[in-house]
């Protein structure tokens, strides 16, 4: 499959086949169906619309882990115990 440039141009696109130019759409999730001219179209109208790539970002930091603080001992309730 042919690389997909960030724009196309016509000459370049009607030297592809068919084949390929239904494969450009169909990597991008959208119709592959029509005629090479409207597939060509297609193609030039989603590189249009495609949004620009966002730059990669870095994983959040991990925040440290939430000390345990000792529970406050609770007193024996044994009911078995006479008072």
């Amino acid at each position: 499959m042919p690389t997909t440039p960030a724009s196309y141009e016509t000459k370049d696109l009607k030297r592809l086949k068919v084949a390929d130019l239904r494969a450009i759409l169909e990597s991008k999730g959208l119709d592959a169906t029509g005629k090479k001219d409207e597939l060509i179209e297609k193609v030039q109208a989603s590189a249009n619309d495609a949004p620009e790539p966002e730059p990669e970002k870095s994983p959040p930091a991990k925040k440290p882990a939430a000390k345990e603080t000792p529970a406050a001992e609770e007193e024996d309730d044994d009911d078995d115990e006479p008072r």
